[in-house]
């Protein structure tokens, strides 16, 4: 039997056929993980089961299955909130977040805002060292 219609297949990242099925699949699958991870924030939160640091790395994980900008936001600004506290003002894992957080801004065309997220991202990443200058270089090509 023939599983989805070549007719509207395209072809993968890795050259192989995805078909409107396999599409369907992906997109269920995602919305599963979506769905869990909601459920688990959700518990989470109720009864403070995990550490500050451990509901930060679940915000984070759970921005890519926020529909729009805005949800996208609040979840980057919480857990940028959440590792603030945990790991300190400064701290090398604040980066990544600050990162997204300010894409998030430009997502929204917030530039002001993009532009302070993406200058205390170069700020602590020069601080601390160990950054390489391929994470680096999108914020200071986007800082001008």
């Amino acid at each position: 039997t023939q599983v989805g219609s070549l007719e509207s297949a395209s072809l993968d990242g890795t050259g192989s056929v995805v078909t409107d099925d396999d599409s369907v699949l992906v997109h269920g699958i995602a919305a599963q993980r979506a769905f869990r991870l909601e459920r688990r924030i959700s518990q989470v939160e109720r009864d403070g089961s995990v550490s500050a640091d451990q509901l930060a790395k679940l915000l984070i994980e759970s921005v890519e299955y926020q529909s729009t900008p805005e949800g996208k936001q609040g979840r980057l600004q919480r857990a940028l909130s959440l590792l603030e506290q945990t790991d300190g003002l400064a701290s090398p894992s604040l980066v990544p977040v600050l990162r997204a957080l300010g894409e998030a801004h430009a997502d929204l065309g917030q530039a002001r805002e993009q532009v302070d997220a993406f200058r205390r991202a170069l700020h602590i990443a020069g601080r601390a060292g160990g950054a390489s200058e391929v994470d680096l270089a999108p914020l200071r090509a986007a800082l001008g």
